[in-house]
């Protein structure tokens, strides 16, 4: 096959013969050799720059070691390097792989030449001095605009420029940068100042480009969350009135390339240094510096999917973790921050001082067999994915040679399939790790029971978050706040849903966590304990006890109803689910329940007669359907519960919201 490789960069010298050009000459060649083509075009890309860094060309090489390309067509030497480097790196790698390279004018390259290894590599320099060159040229272009006062790009905020392209004041703007000084000088600061002028929809000078279109940001605390937005949407940062007070071109002395060069100012020097003065001053002023440390920073994570980070105030009024998103106006989840102090000591004193974590490890040995097994089904079906990626790669690359489909229409899929497999054999590797820890797992144990037996609450604090970090992969907090979810669902009030994953894969803990009265709920063992501030303390509380639990004639205590969804917890009013989580009942097991308890059922509205809430206009539908069901076989009720409910889906569907409705 042969391959087709264009470029072209934003030099001026590129006009010369364009991308359609390229490939037009390219395809004519195909034609001739009788070949079917695929088409490789960096646009906007310096042939100066190594191989990896130009994507098309890096893709071409990967393809030709992969054995699917053959024949190389480029329009001449330079569209492939203007950097000897490069040229040598190209020669050796076809040399190796016996492709044949042809230029347009050229025919097909001889590489057993010496007179071709001489004039190619001759070239190959020309062409590195043709871009130096180039560049100098354009330095002392730029040089000359500025000491003219022209623009050669976009002028600063507050400036715009002449049909002579000299750097003129923009009006309209230069009364926002008046306002932006007005305002430092007042004392607020340069976020402030952002948060005002985007709550105005002040536009940026961003926003204003007449190009538009898409820009992608990356998130500084979640490197893989990449978000994109439009520049119509671009927003007013701290950071950009910052440059904005400390350029010095507003007040007349444009700054470029190491010396100041007169421009139209908008202050007078005198103002300009009184404001910057006043932002360095408010800056020395913002008291002594307090180096705080946080024991969970890098793994506590916010729901959303972002990191949470430490902020706290010299008074400790302000001392939370809370969500990256909150950094930006306008951008924040809507999760709310969790103190300090009460989350790193739930984890510290519950997993560490009280050894839970070693005892999840104990509870856990049990279950290595079918861990491995679930792991073992997992590699099969990537493997099966795997190999089905692989046939599609193949049956396309048969297509394109057999000239069904182009290159181009089956670009996209092909491209498609590699990050596929790149993916799964990614999880592969996760997986095969996750194997070597469980069969690991007794000498972790006898790992873990050595680092607890070498601690005392005393330790120091790096000591301390080096052993929760050898431990936990990851905590991700979200908080309820009481609110009516859907119907006969009920967020727990001043309540967070905390959980822990730890690194060995296997136990992972959920902890319901009362914020207003310091209690502590574990999913998995449904035990009540109290953060004090001497540690964690076994109890219990009567409003949670009112609200969650129901107590039994033989001192024991069942959870009542919930629904565990979506890392929240939602006690159930008026369902005939019995108690616990909702997931683990059927049709035969309520009607066993109830056929042995039959006073839980209420004669009235045949549901649990401990969930009821008579004010919730769910209760008279039961009321009104049980009437029919009264004198029937109770597992026609349940039955028609179930149905009409959907309580085999996690939450209530629209189907069901519409029969309460009824």
């Amino acid at each position: 096959m042969l391959a087709i490789y264009a470029r072209i960069s934003q030099d001026k010298g590129d006009n010369q013969s364009s991308i359609e050009n390229q490939i037009h000459f390219g395809k004519q060649y195909a034609d001739k050799l009788k070949l079917n083509y695929k088409i490789y075009q960096d646009i906007g890309v310096s042939g100066t720059l190594p191989i990896e860094q130009r994507a098309e060309l890096f893709r071409l090489i990967q393809d030709i070691e992969a054995k699917e390309i053959t024949y190389v067509f480029s329009y001449d030497q330079s569209r492939i390097e203007r950097d000897n480097v490069v040229w040598n790196s190209i020669w050796l790698l076809f040399q190796q792989h016996n492709i044949k390279l042809y230029f347009h004018s050229g025919g097909e390259f001889n590489f057993n030449s010496p007179d071709t290894f001489l004039s190619s590599n001759v070239l190959s320099v020309f062409n590195s001095f043709f871009v130096k060159l180039t560049k100098q040229k354009v330095v002392n272009a730029l040089q000359k605009n500025v000491e003219t006062g022209r623009v050669h790009a976009s002028p600063p905020y507050g400036y715009t420029k002449d049909i002579n392209k000299l750097l003129i004041i923009d009006k309209e703007e230069a009364e926002i940068v008046e306002r932006i000084y007005e305002m430092s000088l007042e004392g607020k600061g340069t976020d402030k100042i952002a948060e005002i002028l985007n709550l105005e929809e002040v536009p940026t000078a961003y926003s204003k480009l007449e190009k538009g279109g898409i820009y992608k940001v990356r998130d500084r605390y979640n490197p893989n969350l990449i978000t994109e937005k439009k520049k119509s949407d671009a927003k007013w940062r701290g950071r950009t009135i910052q440059g904005i007070i400390k350029n010095t071109i507003y007040k007349g002395q444009r700054f470029w390339r190491g010396n100041y060069y007169p421009a139209p100012a908008i202050f007078d020097e005198v103002y300009w240094q009184k404001v910057n003065e006043n932002l360095q001053k408010n800056r020395n002023n913002t008291g002594k510096k307090v180096e705080h440390k946080y024991l969970l920073k890098g793994i506590i994570k916010c729901n959303c999917g972002r990191n949470m980070y430490g902020r706290t105030r010299v008074s400790k009024r302000d001392h939370t973790y809370i969500c990256s998103s909150r950094r930006y106006k306008g951008e924040n989840c809507g999760n709310r921050a969790i103190n300090i102090d009460k989350i790193e000591k739930i984890i510290w004193e519950h997993f560490f001082i009280r050894k839970e974590l070693l005892e999840l490890l104990n509870n856990s040995t049990d279950s290595q067999n079918e861990i491995l097994e679930d792991l073992k089904q997992e590699e099969s079906l990537l493997d099966k994915k795997i190999e089905d990626n692989q046939k599609s790669r193949s049956n396309l690359v048969r297509a394109i040679s057999n000239g069904v489909i182009n290159d181009e229409d089956a670009r996209d899929e092909i491209s498609k399939i590699k990050e596929n497999l790149t993916k799964y054999n990614l999880d592969k590797a996760l997986i095969a790790s996750r194997v070597a820890d469980v069969q690991n797992f007794e000498s972790l144990i006898v790992d873990t029971r050595t680092d607890f037996e070498n601690f005392s609450n005393d330790i120091d604090f790096d000591t301390k978050r080096s052993l929760i970090h050898k431990y936990v992969e990851r905590i991700i907090v979200v908080y309820d706040d009481g609110r009516e979810h859907k119907k006969g669902f009920k967020y727990p009030p001043y309540t967070y849903h905390i959980q822990i994953e730890f690194k060995n894969g296997i136990v992972k803990e959920n902890y319901i966590y009362n914020v207003k009265d310091n209690i502590i709920l574990s999913l998995r063992d449904r035990a009540f304990k109290l953060l004090t501030e001497n540690g964690i303390v076994e109890t219990m509380d009567s409003d949670m006890i009112e609200k969650s639990i129901i107590p039994l004639s033989n001192g024991k205590l069942l959870l009542k109803p919930f629904l565990g969804k979506d890392n929240c917890t939602y006690i159930l009013d008026n369902t005939i689910i019995p108690h616990g989580d909702l997931r683990t009942w059927n049709v035969k097991k309520v009607v066993d329940f109830y056929t042995l308890s039959k006073t839980w059922l209420c004669k009235e509205s045949g549901i649990n007669i401990l969930t009821e809430n008579k004010t919730d206009e769910s209760y008279q539908w039961f009321v009104r359907n049980y009437k029919n069901y009264q004198d029937k076989p109770l597992i026609e009720w349940v039955t028609f519960l179930f149905e009409a409910l959907d309580y085999t889906d996690l939450l209530i569907t629209p189907k069901a919201k519409s029969k309460l409705k009824e």
